[in-house]
């Protein structure tokens, strides 16, 4: 630093000999050290200087200095070297296991998790067997965990994970319906011997009653028994009193029970709610103290301490701040708890990491987790649990510094700008994710796209499925099944329909039908064919549940909180959804799958039989087994399936000692010893070593004639199903008699712990101990007689399955079996709790039971359930399908054959047929031919039958039963389904008895997204979709075409070079053809106006970056000698300066929609689309002018509206010297004159399509710049202000200049009015915004209650009355007196007689019902962008396309002679779109930044509207788009920013983003007098309403925001006088289902209730028809499944009477309003009925 010593820090180390630096020792001294050589310092220093350093590392701190005795100066580095934990994305496949931690990390006594990474398809080849002794492994999963809620228990959680934990005491009973003899379930507390005050006077008959419920209940909790009946008890009458509910106690038998609240010593985590506490925190908390485990309710209040009365634990409860655990003394997931509870610290404490088992652990690495280079530029801060050293803004840009310095610095840039087009495809919105400023996460999902950038796109779909990220974004992390929350809550409630429906609208198939050109495919009518319906996605969403974060580890960037963020997920498999799923094609994702019964047997021993590594641990990954199976204390006793040394089988697994981490047997082995008399291995021991044996993908049927019954006997609660015969699905149980003792005898009647076996193996394996199999009344193991050694076991009873129909003609499973000795059936298969439908295809007619009141249950001999299904007898037959080969084709042969077969049959012979190999057995074609196809790639091998399941619809035979079929039987196809239905009960315990398993959740789920990948949409809609993100914004048929052949076939040739894998899918074929078509490469294309695309703003600053030759210098105006230092690219909150930033999207659809069409010019008149338009926008347009200009004339910098942050340096000043900059452009252009310097800097920013006309305007505004450095940087700033620039079209220009917007005349007497169109973004569920309240003689309350999930266990997401703030509806026409508000919109309250609500309105083009509205609503209903768009546009027939109502209303005005102006606060917006070419003004919520405030030329702003004026008609469309933009951006800047800015307001507005838009609004009315305006449009936004999870906490929150913004826009609205002026009206694309989903939201539904209010409405009542029944049936036509309901008021009702107060006469209503004339007078609404009266003219 010889010469720089001014600007050192006063205080530096100096260094003595006798500072020892490890990496040279004492001999540092003697031998030249280099520059940016790292050096340790062995000890620490003591020396006085440490006082003055700071105490920890941050980003702005001063740097620390340190002096060698050679006069050599060192720089401290608060950077640590990391080591690897796994590969990097580049290492080749034989060396990424040699960068595992063999040790895994190690781990530091509970302190630092293991960092080894869970085992996953991913990361497979990372792993490898550790023998390490300190080696940890992650291969445990945390969600295997229970935790028993115990006082003690309760205690160490909140001691441990300072949370506040409590079992519930001290509630009343005020309710009469809580009385046990009306309530279906009931609570009691249990005490040993006899009451010693039991309640005097009850009846015989409530004693007898309530003695045999509470005799009858099967509950085992110590604490506390819960009684449950479906009916309401025979009780006296004159005991049902509210007196005795809080005193009732009764003896039975030799136990007192006596009677508490249904919540009494439940268990709730107060944690959230302790800080919101009205009381304050203390009053919770102090319960904690001294090892709390319980919290009392005050009822009756205490010293200092009010008395609650019982509504508000009621209202707290139901609330989101106070979560349910479980109840006190029942055990629980860890899976299950609520989040908040799910943290590392509670994890470990109850599962602590285990020690390597003797045999090593396996350890598994994470592929791109490598070491750092302390010796690069930039410092990354992390977040953990400790202290923040950063911002969270400064860690939010770190990753927009990582893609930044790749993009512009890297050498594979077509790897990163095919990564970019695919990020864009598959969005992550920051808004969506928790910590979303954390760094890793996002970097490792954007990977995906990195590393997969040239693979398959399966590869993709599925690290993109298994996503952490990407499951909280769509919200599909930990969707459960119905039957899953059904047994634990008894709630109905569906599996959230969120990634269901986007990864195949915007991943995979879109929503329309496309040909291979990517044309549309219509029908009959011409219209497109929707690719996928609202039935397919509630059958798709069922295959995504069970995902949950995989076990957390160490060395990974978080807070501490349950799971990674960062592996792939693990599927419970207890969450999933094991019944079929139908597909897009009429038939089920089982479909051509192998039976499991047809495997062969000892299929473990065949060839391509797998076996994965387990090392030391004995339980099986990827099934379930006990956990005493792999305990210290049991694993002596357990009985292995050990192999012996001298099988085939040994031999191969043991491989001379190399374990192999997965083995895949090459031939058929032959069997020795335990391998012959087994059906099937779980787990095997090969020594010390342990394999998981994996059984191959295969489907089970449902429906099966030949079932046996099934039993599972804990204590005195026993469980009974069906299962298949043919299925190792079962254990042993033999017995001397029937209805007897049975036993299991370890190394007799079953060979290893945990056996599964056949039926048939059963029966012999009893027969050899000389007894049978029975149904049992208990059973014992010996010698060791333990629980867990127990499971579900065969039994001599046969059993059926039936089938329960609903009234669409859905189907359930239920197992008949028999009930002796108060056998349960499960809930999943029992006949009257079973809801778990699914879709069949009903063959012939399509009728069924209950299709109609002629086809009802009796019709065809079904029962009739208590919810009105029918419950069918069934039976299976199979069928040939096909008899001869020659009329046969392959299409035949894939639409009719579903059951795979495993290969042909020994013996038979090929014969070819059209498009497939028939492999005949014999000379005929019958059911033993298989049938050989290969489709996309894929070979199948498919069995020439069919299996159908008829009901039994005949005569019945009195005495056997049985039913002679008739051929009016209803019929469908056999579904198969990958996950068995016998399940762990969720009283279980052990857990693992079921055969549920994560191996077959996770076979079905490939199979859903080989469905995906393989449809014949996928590779269209791929291709265009890439295709725009490469620039070509309408590509031609043919060119889709040859990119879809590419992506299919794997291979695409340029010349002699073959690009591509030659296996489906792959996207390196699908670029190439992309960017080496002549398509892309021919110049004449480009004279095409239509040719190309608006370029996308990120790839504009790259761009310009790039071909400028941007590069990071130190500042040069320090004194001393040269010197250079690097800065990182540091582009700070581009996403709201351009609207694009890498890691900002918006949305799930991206930047901008791909079949947006601009609002004006020739792209509009061609009827092409131009995604990136949507970007064009005054802010966005001005504010990147601004910033590349910033970047040209200063660096990098805050200068101007410059892209970075400010610097700590000097001022703004354009000077060539950048002082102010971290960076600048360094190119200096070549050429003999001026003229070729300009044409050398637009062949690189415009690649040389810079026309004449700009070129020449370009050197004339330019030449007379006192040096090349700045005339370079004059004609670099107005390069980048050309359509050449923007756009990949030429231009010609026409002369002429454009029309700027003139001043409107103001000539008209009309009062200002203005409308504020307030759009809820997402779908607001708005049947908790306006609920019912007091509602007769129907109770619509308490049905919409029930549809909202409310049960006795569950208070759902519905409303409760005293979260309602009751309003009159003041309309006969309703079904209640009242209705109730959402308790946080008091707002509408207040101004209720200014308010008007409409009840279930929405889109509707004509009225339409349930029989209807497929058929007359031309409209992809429940999807987001589709229902947005046409609200927007409310013209579903596009009479007038490409036009919004606003935009059709301000035509009409205008053309009457009143003045209107359109204005959006939130983008461009189709609603604001006309055809007379009134532009809209667009804003952001930050106001109107400053534009172009020192110029670098005279009259600039006049040359860049020159640049962009008038073109030709052959002139490029989007060159022309930007340009016509452009213009009219800076047109409205000039008007609107002095008045703007000199508009303040009266009001303080809340700080939030609708808040601001309102705000902007009032300051935008303010200048419509010097606007001349009479009539304003105003569009704005509130987002956040696609609610899939916890809608009851995410409409708190936003009815919270927009409540508040609305109080404030009302009051400056009267402080300006223009309340009376002004209506607001609100919408959403739809309304969402009333039914929940698992996760306690709801998704997407159509009708909904929405409100209007303003000075002049008619407010004070509910207008519209609020329904009084929300569920389906057959008399019910406007509910659909799940309680979406269809609107019988349409958007036109609320807008036809708010047109005409603003203005529009009934001749010009059909423009404004085209479909209003399809609906009856009734169902419109008109001025009168809106407003109370119209304003005067003014004077």
């Amino acid at each position: 630093f010889t010469g720089y010593e001014q600007y050192l820090p006063e205080h530096y180390f100096q260094f003595g000999q006798g500072d020892v630096f490890t990496d040279a020792g004492s001999q540092l001294y003697d031998f030249p050290i280099q520059e940016g050589q790292e050096l340790r310092l062995r000890d620490g220093l003591t020396d006085p200087i440490c006082d003055h350093t700071p105490p920890f590392a941050s980003e702005n701190d001063g740097p620390v200095f340190g002096l060698l005795p050679s006069g050599e100066w060192l720089q401290w580095t608060p950077t640590i070297l990391l080591e690897d934990n796994g590969p990097s994305i580049n290492a080749s496949s034989g060396d990424k296991a040699k960068h595992t931690l063999s040790d895994g990390g190690g781990s530091n006594g509970g302190i630092v998790r293991c960092a080894n990474a869970p085992r996953s398809f991913v990361n497979e080849d990372t792993c490898f067997l550790s023998t390490d002794t300190t080696a940890c492994s992650n291969t445990k999963r945390d969600f295997d965990l229970e935790i028993h809620m115990t006082t003690a228990n309760i205690a160490t959680i909140n001691s441990i994970g300072q949370n506040f934990v409590y079992a519930i005491r001290g509630l009343g009973i005020e309710d009469i319906n809580q009385h046990p003899c009306l309530a279906k379930n009931s609570r009691w507390i249990v005490e040993t011997g006899a009451c010693d005050a039991p309640t005097r006077g009850l009846g015989a008959k409530t004693l007898a009653a309530l003695e045999d419920a509470i005799k009858g209940s099967s509950d085992d909790n110590v604490y506390v028994r819960d009684v449950s009946h479906p009916d309401a008890l025979s009780c006296n009458e004159e005991d049902i009193n509210i007196e005795i509910l809080n005193n009732l106690r009764i003896q039975v038998g030799t136990d007192c029970y006596t009677h508490v609240h249904p919540d009494h010593l439940n268990v709730y985590d107060f944690s959230d709610f302790a800080g919101k506490h009205p009381g304050g925190k203390y009053h919770i908390r102090k319960w904690a103290q001294n090892d709390g485990w319980y919290i009392d309710y005050p009822l009756d209040g205490n010293v200092g301490i009010p008395n609650h009365p019982m509504y508000k634990w009621r209202t707290r409860v139901q609330g989101s701040h106070i979560d349910y655990v479980t109840r006190l003394g029942d055990k629980i997931p860890y899976a299950d708890l609520p989040n908040g509870l799910r943290t590392n610290r509670i994890g470990q404490y109850f599962e602590p990491p285990h020690a390597a088992a003797e045999g090593g652990a396996i350890v598994c690495g994470s592929i791109g987790e490598i070491g750092n280079d302390p010796a690069y530029d930039e410092v990354f801060d992390i977040v953990s649990n400790g202290d923040n050293t950063s911002t969270e803004q400064a860690l939010n840009n770190q990753k927009q510094v990582v893609w930044t310095e790749v993009n512009l610095f890297g050498n594979d840039q077509l790897r990163q700008r095919m990564a970019w087009a695919l990020a864009q495809i598959i969005t992550t919105v920051p808004n969506d994710i928790t910590d979303p400023h954390t760094t890793e996460k996002a970097l490792a999902f954007y990977d995906i796209f990195v590393r997969h950038a040239f693979s398959s796109y399966r590869d993709i779909l599925r690290q993109v499925s298994f996503s952490p990220i990407m499951a909280e974004q769509l919200s599909y992390l930990q969707s459960k099944s119905h039957s899953y929350t059904y047994s634990m809550k008894k709630r109905i409630s569906m599996a959230d329909e969120n990634y269901a429906r986007e990864i195949m609208q915007l991943f995979t198939i879109g929503l329309v039908e496309l040909n291979d050109d990517g044309s549309l495919v219509v029908d009959a009518n011409g219209k497109p064919r929707e690719t996928y319906t609202n039935e397919d996605i509630e059958s798709f969403a069922t295959a995504w549940t069970g995902f949950e974060k995989s076990v957390a580890r160490g060395n990974i960037e978080g807070y501490g909180k349950a799971g990674s963020d960062i592996d792939p997920m693990q599927i419970i498999e207890d969450w999933r959804d094991p019944f079929p799923k139908s597909n897009l094609d009429g038939g089920f994702i089982g479909d051509r799958y192998v039976l499991c019964q047809e495997l062969p047997d000892r299929s473990f021993l065949k060839k391509g039989a797998h076996y994965r590594l387990l090392g030391g641990n004995s339980n099986p990954e990827l099934m379930k087994d006990p956990e005493a199976f792999n305990d210290d204390d049991s694993t002596a006793s357990i009985l292995r399936a050990e192999l012996d040394p001298s099988s085939q089988l040994y031999q191969r697994l043991y491989n001379e000692g190399d374990y192999e981490l997965a083995v895949e047997l090459e031939n058929d082995l032959n069997c020795f010893g335990i391998e012959c008399e087994v059906d099937t291995f779980r787990v095997v021991k090969v020594g010390a070593i342990f394999y998981e044996f994996v059984q191959r993908p295969c489907v089970q049927m449902s429906f099966y004639d030949n079932g046996k019954q099934i039993q599972y006997r804990r204590w005195s609660r026993t469980s009974a199903m069906c299962a298949n015969p043919n299925l190792a699905h079962a254990r042993e149980a033999c017995c001397w008699k029937e209805g007897n003792k049975a036993r299991l005898v370890s190394g007799v009647t079953h060979l290893y712990d945990g056996e599964r076996m056949k039926f048939s193996t059963a029966k012999n394996r009893c027969v050899e101990d000389r007894r049978d199999l029975c149904v049992f009344r208990s059973i014992t193991v010996a010698p060791k007689d333990q629980l867990f050694r127990k499971g579900y076991h065969w039994t001599s009873k046969d059993c059926t399955i039936s089938v329960k129909v609903n009234s669409e003609g859905y189907v359930a499973i239920v197992h008949e079996v028999d009930l002796s000795g108060n056998a349960e059936i499960p809930d999943h298969v029992e006949g009257e709790q079973t809801l778990n439908w699914f879709r069949v295809f009903w063959n012939g007619d399509g009728k069924y039971p209950g299709s109609s009141e002629a086809n009802d249950c009796a019709e065809y001999m079904c029962e009739t359930t208590a919810d009105g299904s029918c419950l069918c007898k069934t039976t299976v037959a199979e069928s040939t399908v096909f008899e001869d080969v020659g009329s046969v084709s392959k299409a035949d042969v894939m639409s009719q054959l579903f059951i795979g077969a495993l290969g042909p049959r020994s013996g038979s012979v090929p014969t070819a047929g059209n498009g497939f190999i028939a492999h005949i057995v014999g000379n005929s074609v019958d059911e033993y031919t298989v049938f050989e196809v290969v489709d996309y790639g894929r070979t199948y091998f498919l069995k020439n039958v069919r299996s159908i399941v008829s009901l039994a619809h005949g005569i019945r035979n009195v005495e056997t039963g049985e039913v002679s079929m008739d051929s009016t039987s209803p019929s469908f196809r056999n579904p198969p389904h990958f996950m068995s239905l016998i399940s762990d009960m969720y009283w279980s315990n052990p857990q693992g008895i079921g055969e549920q398993t994560l191996r077959d959740a996770q076979y079905e789920t490939d199979a859903v997204i080989d469905h995906y990948f393989y449809h014949k949409n996928t590779a269209p809609f791929l291709c265009t979709r890439i295709m725009q993100r490469f620039g070509f914004s309408n590509p031609s048929p043919r060119y889709v075409r040859s990119c879809v052949e590419a992506f299919r076939s794997g291979s695409y040739f340029s010349g002699d070079v073959d690009f591509g894998s030659g296996d489906y899918g792959s996207l390196e074929a699908m670029v190439a053809a992309i960017l080496l078509s002549k398509e892309a490469t021919e110049p004449s294309l480009l004279a095409d106006p239509s040719y190309g695309s608006i370029r996308e703003p990120m790839l504009k600053v790259i761009a310009l970056m790039r071909s400028m030759e941007y590069n990071t210098k130190l500042p040069t105006f320090l004194y001393g000698p040269a010197m250079s230092k690097s800065f990182p690219v540091r582009l700070k909150n581009m996403v709201k300066k351009i609207g694009q930033s890498p890691y900002e999207f918006p949305t799930i659809f991206s930047f901008f929609l791909p079949e947006y069409v601009t609002d004006s010019g020739p792209t509009l008149q061609a009827s092409l689309v131009s995604p990136e338009a949507m970007l064009v926008t005054m802010p966005n347009t001005l504010q990147l002018l601004s910033g590349m200009w910033s970047l040209i004339k200063y660096g990098l910098s805050d200068c101007d509206g410059g892209f970075s942050a400010p610097s700590q340096y000097a001022d703004c000043i354009e000077d060539g010297q950048y002082k102010r900059s971290y960076g600048r452009l360094f190119y200096e252009p070549d050429g003999l004159n001026f003229s070729e310097e300009v044409d050398d800097i637009a062949l690189l920013l415009t690649m040389g399509r810079l026309s004449d006309s700009n070129h020449a305007t370009i050197v004339s505004a330019c030449v007379d710049q006192p040096d090349k450095a700045s005339r370079t940087r004059c004609v670099q700033q107005l390069i980048v202000a050309t359509g050449e620039f923007h756009s990949t079209n030429h231009v010609t220009h026409s002369g002429d200049n454009r029309n700027s917007r003139a001043v409107m005349d103001d000539s008209s007497s009309e009062p200002y009015k203005a409308l504020v169109y307030l759009y809820l973004e997402g779908g607001v569920d708005s049947y908790n915004m306006l609920a019912p309240y007091h509602c007769a003689p129907i109770d619509v309350h308490e049905r919409y209650l029930t549809i909202r999930g409310k049960t006795s266990k569950d208070d759902g997401i519905g409303l409760p009355l005293d979260q309602m703030l009751e309003i009159p509806s003041n309309n006969p026409n309703q079904p209640c007196t009242s209705f109730g508000i959402h308790e946080k919109l008091g707002v509408l309250k207040n101004l209720y007689q200014h308010t008007l609500f409409i009840a279930n309105a929405g889109l509707l083009s004509k009225p339409v019902t349930v029989a209807d509205y497929k058929a007359d609503m031309d409209v992809q209903l429940f999807s987001h962008n589709s229902m947005l768009l046409e609200t927007h546009k409310d013209d579903v027939e596009s009479e007038y396309l490409g036009t919004g109502v606003g935009g059709r209303l301000a035509d009409v005005l205008t053309e009457a002679g009143i003045a209107t102006s359109l204005f959006s606060i939130k983008g461009q917006q189709i609603f604001l779109s006309g055809e007379e070419g009134l532009a809209q003004y667009i804003l952001s919520s930050e106001g109107l930044e400053a534009f172009n405030e020192n110029p670098s030329i005279n009259n600039m702003t006049g040359v860049i509207m020159a640049l962009n004026n008038a073109t030709s008609a052959d002139s490029g469309y989007f060159a022309e788009t930007y340009s016509s933009k452009v213009s009219d951006s800076i047109s409205q800047y000039q008007l609107l920013k002095k008045e703007f800015d000199n508009a303040e307001t009266s009001v303080e507005f809340p700080d939030s983003d609708i808040a601001n838009q309102l705000k902007i609004v009032t300051q935008l009315m303010k200048s419509a007098s010097v606007r001349r305006s009479k009539r304003d449009i105003f569009y704005v936004s509130h987002v956040g309403y696609d609610d899939h999870r916890r809608v009851v906490d995410q409409l708190n929150k936003n009815f919270v925001e927009i409540n508040a913004a609305i109080e404030a826009f009302v009051d400056e609205l009267k402080a300006l006088q223009l309340w009376e002026s002004t209506v607001i009206l609100q919408f959403s694309e739809f309304g969402r289902t009333l039914s929940p989903n698992t996760g306690d939201g709801s998704d997407h539904g159509w009708g909904g209730n929405h409100f209007m209010l303003g000075g002049s409405v008619k407010g004070g009542a509910v207008l519209g028809q609020y329904p009084d029944d929300f569920e389906e049936s057959r008399s019910n036509n406007i509910a659909l499944r799940r309680g979406r309901l269809i609107p019988t008021t349409p958007w036109d009702a609320m807008l036809k009477g708010t047109a005409e107060w603003f203005g529009v006469g009934s001749s010009d209503m059909d423009k404004v309003l085209p479909m209003h004339k399809n609906f009856p007078p009734e169902l419109i609404y008109g001025k009168d009925d809106l407003f109370v009266n119209d304003l005067e003219p003014a004077s």
